[in-house]
């Protein structure tokens, strides 16, 4: 819509001039260098770091349904994610983020991570694009969630990075939020001549048991979220319509590359997501789960084929350190933080931080007011192992398998699918 434009263009203003204001700070001031994976530099209230990740996998995609035709079984390697970025603060009002995040294998170069925040003692406002305000898994960096992929139900409902503007507040165990967003800055909406995706979305997170001791963090954790999204058409045809024929919900197996094995295709103008968290941690032990549910809005059809879709999905994750580390709590925005290894490999005898985990989750993508007109996007019902070894701080071997039961749209028919999937990881 014309307001996300706007605010499209405020937010890219505002990350190009407020250099300006580091400016009318002392030049004489004494600079100091710290470590966190790569050097920090420090002077008075400013601040700047270099920063980027390296993540990539090694995987095996085996799939059983009836008919080989339909059958895969495959291995392959791949870099998931590679970013180089810069972010730190021109004043302790304002700081900044923005990502780089290169694709070597699509050739392509996009922006992750893009704001500027503006600190106040009760709030934060973010411009730019973000996503402050989001569930618990996907608020949790790709660096520090505890398997190699976000669940199947936080990849099939949309959640990502958006332009926008973010208004969060927090106190010493809670957090609460609400977002507006647009497009990304990758959309196409300003090339193709039509309204971009808007949505608004909201957070409540509270620990009403927090604790660190010297044994390792007690906690308990529960948080709600809602949104709202528009796709910005009024349908595939019309004089105000909408090239992207709408909302589309899919997700793959446990891996981020290739064959989705449950999808909907794109039908749905308009969408409701409602979810709900909880999250525990009893020194080495902890738990995360969630769940949601969203209503889709087909663009079109006659009115029996508009009716409503109802989707749904969750998750329920266990995990344990037998070295001892609890997971790092960040009520600030109720997520979880990089793990602080007790002793690093080659320290005391140390052989660094080792997690196991185990998940069950589920993703229904299918339904419909009569059999014959109904969405068909597939089931995914996933059990997933995993072990962590993080030698030292900033690097991570990670190792899932997982088996997967799934009803496909394209054969309404039950298979199975088992995945597994290595990956190398360091950052700075």
């Amino acid at each position: 819509m014309r307001n996300s434009k706007i605010l499209r263009s405020v937010a890219l203003a505002a990350l190009a001039t407020t250099g300006g204001l580091a400016m009318v700070e002392s030049a004489h001031a004494q600079a100091t260098t710290s470590w966190s994976g790569s050097p920090r530099w420090s002077e008075e209230d400013r601040q700047f770091k270099v920063t980027g990740r390296i993540q990539y996998d090694l995987y095996n995609v085996q799939t059983d349904f009836p008919g080989t035709s339909q059958d895969l079984d495959y291995t392959q390697s791949d870099t998931r994610r590679v970013f180089l970025g810069v972010a730190g603060r021109y004043t302790s009002a304002f700081r900044y983020d923005i990502k780089v995040a290169f694709t070597p294998n699509a050739g392509t170069v996009t922006l992750d991570d893009a704001f500027l925040e503006y600190v106040h003692n009760d709030f934060s406002v973010i411009v730019g694009q973000n996503n402050a305000v989001t569930p618990m898994e996907d608020r949790t960096s790709s660096l520090n969630i505890p398997f190699n992929e976000r669940s199947s139900y936080i990849n099939a409902f949309g959640f990502a990075k958006k332009m926008g503007v973010a208004v969060v507040t927090n106190g010493g165990n809670w957090s609460a939020g609400v977002a507006l967003h647009g497009g990304d800055l990758g959309g196409g909406a300003e090339i193709e001549n039509r309204d971009e995706e808007t949505s608004v979305i909201g957070r409540a997170t509270w620990a009403p048991y927090y604790q660190n001791t010297p044994e390792g963090t007690h906690l308990l954790h529960v948080g709600a979220t809602a949104r709202i999204r528009d796709n910005g058409g009024a349908g595939p045809t019309g004089p105000n319509a909408n090239s992207n024929a709408g909302f589309q919900y899919r997700a793959r197996p446990d891996t981020g590359f290739n064959s989705r094995l449950v999808d909907t295709g794109a039908f749905a103008d308009k969408d409701v997501f409602v979810g709900v968290e909880a999250a525990g941690q009893w020194n080495q032990f902890g738990f995360n789960a969630e769940y949601g549910r969203l209503t889709a809005s087909p663009n079109a059809g006659t009115p029996a084929q508009r009716a409503d879709r109802d989707f749904s999905g969750g998750y329920f994750d266990l995990v344990w350190s037998p070295t001892g580390e609890s997971r790092v709590y960040k009520a600030v925005d109720g997520s979880f933080d990089r793990i602080r290894i007790r002793r690093t490999l080659g320290s005391d005898g140390g052989i660094g931080h080792v997690m196991l985990g185990a998940r069950y989750e589920y993703v229904d993508l299918t339904d419909g007011p009569t059999p014959a007109i109904q969405t068909v996007g597939g089931k995914q019902q996933s059990y997933v192992g995993q072990v962590t070894w993080m030698p030292i701080s900033y690097v991570k071997f990670q190792l899932d398998y997982s088996q997967h039961n799934v009803t496909r749209a394209t054969t309404a028919a039950q298979g199975d699918a088992e995945v597994i999937s290595f990956r190398t990881q360091l950052d700075w």
